[in-house]
């Protein structure tokens, strides 16, 4: 996912943080050592190890927690026991503006140890394995969810996730790791609280049905060859998915629904429109992991970012960031986990790069002396 489509998804969890209270954020924390989850299942850590609480009560919770996005259903059926099933078990996941928030506020490490811990006892784990179960715990979210954009963005340029996985308990490169995307996560929440009244504030009309009343026919998406930089929709969607081509094939399937070919007919890009949401979906069909939704007050009226909101993002420097990463270990406590690095080709890669350019610097400086 590129910078500026991730911004955009965080965006609503920035606007709500406020509104995410210290015990959403113990029940949120449950799934950094759990991929999925279902209702029953967290009311069951919840009692056993938390307080009691009714299951009714952790319903509400739950639903709050799916209201703000911190969460969401997993679909993938495979995952699950056919009995798990029958009984209709609904499991959900962290979202990507639950992994965000985590980061943020640096809660992806204490706040559900003690039930980690429990269950590590229960597994045949003793006090002795106390700093092994520690170190264990603060690596579950990188293992769990190591697909995220946040790591995608901010962890993979520069670092492998084998590495993180291998890390030893006895120096504190996991803590280095957690405050480096903290630091992240801060950068984006002060680039979007660049806009106080939020980024969405640019209406298209007529994307998916004609209105005769409205007259800005540029915005509505007709089946046949469009350029992109003849629609804002379009244009918006180049720079947000790196789109490589300068036109797309539009086939609307149905009312709700409008697919995007490149123009060797492979399919790019999918939008729907959700009534009940009142969201227009944005999907990438080369990854589906690659999505964001747009506001729509109808079907008639999708809402853009503020075009402002490009050049906000151009102002992040993300090699900067990668680079101050690859400092912060090399000067941290990582002498027991040095061969790991030195084994670790994008970490040997950056490093190479971030003195190169230090090097560079540097020589400069003594030149105009």
């Amino acid at each position: 996912m590129e910078l500026l489509s991730y911004m955009i998804k965080i965006d609503r969890v920035v606007r709500n943080l406020d509104k995410i209270t210290p015990e959403m954020f113990d029940t949120l924390s449950l799934f950094t050592f759990n991929q999925y989850l279902s209702i029953y299942q967290i009311h069951k850590m919840w009692k056993d190890h938390v307080k009691k609480i009714s299951y009714k009560n952790m319903h509400i919770k739950i639903q709050k927690l799916i209201e703000f996005n911190l969460i969401e259903r997993e679909t993938n059926d495979s995952k699950f026991k056919e009995r798990e099933l029958e009984r209709g078990a609904k499991y959900y996941r962290l979202s990507e503006e639950g992994i965000f928030a985590l980061f943020l506020y640096n809660k992806t490490s204490i706040n559900s140890y003690d039930i980690y811990k429990n269950q590590s006892f229960k597994k045949g784990k003793t006090l002795e394995h106390i700093s092994e179960i520690f170190n264990e715990y603060e690596k579950e979210i990188f293992k769990n969810h190591q697909n995220c954009n946040l790591f995608e963005l901010f962890l993979y340029p520069w670092i492998s996730i084998d590495t993180i996985k291998k890390l030893s308990p006895q120096e504190d490169p996991i803590g280095q790791i957690r405050m480096i995307l903290n630091d992240c996560c801060n950068v984006i929440k002060e680039r979007l609280l660049r806009f106080p009244s939020g980024i969405n504030n640019y209406y298209l009309h007529d994307i998916f049905k004609f209105n005769p009343i409205v007259p800005d026919y540029i915005f509505r998406l007709q089946d046949g060859v469009v350029k992109l930089k003849d629609n804002p929709l379009l244009s918006f969607l180049k720079d947000s998915f790196s789109l490589n081509f300068e036109s797309v094939k539009v086939k609307k399937e149905n009312e709700n629904r409008i697919i995007l070919y490149n123009l060797d007919d492979k399919k790019e890009i999918t939008l729907e429109y959700d009534d009940e949401k009142r969201e227009v979906a944005i999907i990438s069909n080369t990854n589906d992991s690659d999505r964001l939704s747009l506001k729509a007050y109808s079907i008639n009226q999708v809402v853009l970012p503020n075009p402002m909101l490009e050049t906000v993002v151009k102002g992040i420097d993300l090699k900067f960031l990668h680079y101050k990463a690859v400092f912060l270990l090399i000067m941290g406590k990582i002498r027991d986990d040095l061969v790991l690095f030195k084994n670790d080709k994008k970490f040997m890669d950056m490093l190479d790069k971030l003195k190169n350019s230090f090097d560079i610097k540097y020589n400069s400086l003594l030149d105009n002396n």
